[in-house]
């Protein structure tokens, strides 16, 4: 599985909503330099492990974040 497939299934997978998970996943992709529509499962999790990191470290650093409103992301 790769490319357009990959991607639905994992955005369907992470439970969020679709748009907004969508939105973000293919801008890392894009960042990592890479085409969504092409883009293997191995690579993939390269690139997500480091996103994360990448967030783990941005919480700690930064001040507590305010609290969510209940605005739809995809609004």
């Amino acid at each position: 599985m790769q490319g357009e497939e990959l991607l639905e299934t994992l955005v369907a997978a992470t439970g969020l909503p679709a748009c907004g998970a969508d939105r973000e996943l293919l801008r890392v992709i894009k960042e990592a330099d890479l085409d969504p529509s092409i883009v293997t499962l191995d690579r993939l999790r390269e690139i997500l492990a480091n996103y994360l990191q990448d967030v783990l470290l941005n919480s700690v650093l930064e001040e507590p974040a305010p609290q969510a409103t209940s605005r739809s992301a995809c609004d």
